[in-house]
């Protein structure tokens, strides 16, 4: 089995990492935008930029920081985002790791977690259409073969909430935020909100856009001229085509990979049956504003909306999920919880997007 290091999850959660108080402002102005320069940083928290390139260089070493990720709209390129929940039964070790190492590894494949509870693997993908989603899931269960006991999809229509440190990682801190000059973070430019996937107004990529998104998910801080050189395009032309990207709504946030185990969190994916319909917006938007819901959106399938809830112990979380029942008893019929364990894939672009510019086939290899 090939070795994956956890991205927003690792196994580990004992580990002792200490984190000072510079340590958490840093972690939370990179949650407002990972491109952000070590000077604006260090002008937001009052550090020299010298001294947030060490700690940010610590922070990584010590297995804080995972790395970075550009968050897109996939319905802006085709693209519809799906949820895939996976029972097992009768599984050994070696079957475990060959599914893992497939599904890690697949190269349309968003995010993926091992699980505890009703369902074992959380996987999440992206598909072009029909016959590219049944693609998918008919080589997953020919990969997983008779050990699948169940699985059921659930297609996503929005992205109500996408930080790697929730708000009560943030708060508290006296840190404020202010952007009013453009530059190359674009942090004056990103609006963060809620997502809605629209797929009539999709927008058209040619070779030069998807150099310039290749290289940002494989390092969304990378700078300006770094991108520059790896795709040999000009610096001006760069940053005009992510500008234009990200007016045209395509990127919606560039953010950091952070280990929340590490900050002693845990991490569950709630998944929602909602029985009241009238009541639906007005729960996602709770949902959304919520301080320890990092990531979710509204969903299609058994279950009408999915969360993923960073809390700091199992009493926490239940006293959380209490809270939510008592304030939409009459909109939550039921709900399933989830303890990630560990997540092995993290990013917005798996590289089978980019086989639509690269290969003849966009679908080969699923």
């Amino acid at each position: 089995m090939a070795e994956f290091i956890g991205k927003v999850v690792e196994s580990d959660y004992g580990k002792e990492v200490k984190i000072t108080l510079k340590d958490k402002k840093i972690l939370a102005a990179l949650t407002m935008n990972v491109r952000l320069s070590p000077s604006e940083i260090g002008r937001i928290v009052g550090l020299s930029k010298d001294a947030v390139r060490y700690r940010i260089n610590q922070l990584e070493k010590r297995g804080v920081i995972r790395g970075s990720v550009v968050i897109l709209n996939p319905s802006k390129v085709g693209y519809y985002l799906h949820t895939l929940l996976l029972k097992f039964e009768n599984l050994s070790e070696k079957k475990e790791n060959k599914i893992i190492d497939f599904l890690a590894s697949h190269p349309f494949g968003v995010w993926f977690g091992k699980c505890s509870g009703q369902w074992d693997f959380v996987f999440q993908f992206i598909a072009k259409d029909i016959k590219h989603f049944d693609k998918v899931i008919q080589k997953i269960k020919l990969v997983c073969g008779e050990n699948l006991k169940d699985y059921e999809n659930l297609t996503v229509f929005n992205l109500i909430k996408y930080v790697d440190l929730q708000d009560d990682f943030c708060k508290n801190l006296d840190l404020k935020f202010k952007f009013e000059k453009k530059d190359t973070s674009f942090a004056k430019e990103i609006k963060k909100g809620i997502i809605d996937f629209d797929y009539d107004n999709q927008i058209k990529l040619d070779l030069n856009d998807a150099r310039i998104l290749k290289a940002l998910s494989e390092n969304a801080s990378a700078s300006i001229s770094d991108i520059s050189k790896k795709t040999r395009i000009p610096r001006d032309t760069i940053v005009n085509r992510i500008r234009k990207m990200i007016n045209n709504n395509l990127i919606i946030a560039f953010n950091p990979v952070i280990n929340i185990t590490y900050l002693k969190y845990h991490l569950y994916i709630i998944l929602f049956h909602l029985v009241n319909s009238t009541k639906e917006k007005e729960f996602l938007n709770y949902l959304s504003a919520h301080p320890f819901v990092a990531y979710g959106g509204k969903t299609t399938g058994k279950y009408e909306a999915q969360i993923f809830l960073a809390v700091k112990n199992p009493m926490h979380m239940h006293e959380i999920m209490t809270d939510f029942r008592r304030k939409f008893s009459d909109t939550i019929g039921s709900y399933e919880s989830l303890l990630v364990i560990k997540d092995y894939k993290y990013t917005f672009l798996p590289k089978g997007v980019f086989s639509l510019f690269y290969k003849p086939s966009p679908l080969s290899g699923v």
